[in-house]
């Protein structure tokens, strides 16, 4: 997961509280993953094959 440049998180490395909770992908993410749910494709995040992984917009 990047969450890198996200909106609301920017650099910050702080997911569960302040700006990051106001981008609705970042919440659902971890509402997600804490169910045991597979979160990238719940939340349908786009795959970057060059970097392997998921990034949050």
């Amino acid at each position: 997961m990047d969450f890198t440049d996200a909106k609301h998180v920017g650099s910050a490395h702080a997911y569960f509280e302040g700006d990051s909770l106001k981008n609705p992908k970042v919440k659902a993410f971890f509402k997600s993953a804490l169910q045991g749910e597979r979160a990238e494709q719940e939340v349908g995040l786009p795959f970057d094959a060059s970097a392997n992984l998921f990034r949050v917009p």
